[in-house]
């Protein structure tokens, strides 16, 4: 039991963190209009720990575009 609370806890994160995330790139999408053109085109990998520093920080969506 305590472990599906603590799955359900974790869950209810991570969908909090994406609705952040998605506020986020709104706001940067309003601010550079190129965002997602420069965004899609770009060919740099990055490692899942990067992804979620990205994912956690203010100004991730910023990161991203330059």
């Amino acid at each position: 039991m305590k472990k599906a609370e603590a799955e359900a806890k974790v869950q209810a994160q991570q969908a909090e963190q994406m609705k952040a995330w998605s506020k986020r790139i709104e706001s940067v999408k309003a601010e550079l209009p190129d965002f997602d053109d420069m965004v899609q085109s770009s060919e740099v990998i990055v490692s899942d720990e990067i992804k979620a520093a990205l994912y956690e920080s203010d100004v991730g969506p910023k990161i991203m575009y330059h």
